[in-house]
């Protein structure tokens, strides 16, 4: 069953030939189906035509998975190499936090420094959402930085969108700045999903947009597992248009086991 899962998602982003920045922007990302302690995680990234910045990465510790879901944005929306090289700037940052067995705040704080580090001007900057997961007490602990909430779907199959606090995208403004927690937690076949806005932002063959009414609609017509609410919001954004795709979709699902 994952097999399929990596075979569709892998076919779905070399649909079209991809460029050195893509390419860069791909490899930065982890399997996209896995399972951490009785939690399944799956990822992926339908990509745009070049580059759109997006990625994320699950790392998985002694007692906790960390993930995150960023999306890059630059002034200069042509420059596919320095939005690939936001990514894995902040990739890194994210990375180099969880080696260092840093908390969250601290975490969110080494992003923002490798974002400043590696940007060009004082206008690019990079969207995201970083989180740890007990593995234990299944709580959810999370920073939102200028990027879209999370969402949580229900053993029952209700969508709720998680509110949080939020801070300033990562690159963006005071160096030293609050990173205000969120939580909830993650009950028994509970998921959380965490989205790119190139996801409720693609358009739809009447010129509107998924929005989160599609991509609620997407989560509770699916199947049970993280593989097959991943697929379900995919499907909805690639099939919705016959139109390329002008920004990277991304969605990462976190399921606990029922």
């Amino acid at each position: 069953l994952i097999s399929r899962f990596v075979d569709r998602f892998e076919a779905a982003r070399r649909a079209r030939p991809t460029t050195p920045a893509a390419e860069m922007q791909q490899g930065l990302l982890p399997p996209r189906v896995r399972r951490v302690g009785d939690m399944e995680v799956a990822g992926g990234v339908l990509p745009a035509y070049d580059v759109g910045g997006d990625w994320f990465d699950v790392i998985e510790a002694a007692d906790a998975v960390w993930i995150a879901l960023a999306d890059g944005s630059v002034l200069d929306t042509e420059d596919a190499a320095s939005v690939a090289a936001f990514a894995a700037a902040v990739a890194g940052g994210f990375r180099a936090a969880r080696f260092n067995g840093l908390g969250l705040r601290a975490t969110a704080g080494a992003m923002d420094a490798s974002m400043r580090e590696a940007r060009g001007n004082d206008h690019d900057f990079v969207t995201a959402v970083v989180a740890r997961i007990d593995l234990g007490t299944h709580r959810v602990e999370w920073i939102t930085c200028g990027h879209p909430d999370p969402l949580l779907l229900s053993a029952s199959g209700e969508v709720t969108k998680l509110h949080s606090e939020g801070t300033f995208p990562l690159g963006l403004f005071e160096p030293e700045r609050r990173w205000p927690v969120a939580e909830a937690e993650l009950r028994p076949g509970d998921a959380l999903v965490l989205i790119s806005d190139g996801v409720t932002e693609r358009r739809l063959a009447d010129g509107g947009r998924v929005e989160l009414a599609g991509v609620v609609a997407a989560l509770t017509g699916a199947g049970g597992s993280a593989g097959a609410l991943l697929e379900a919001v995919h499907a909805t954004v690639a099939e919705c248009s016959p139109e390329p795709l002008r920004d990277d979709a991304t969605t990462l699902v976190v399921r606990r086991a029922p």
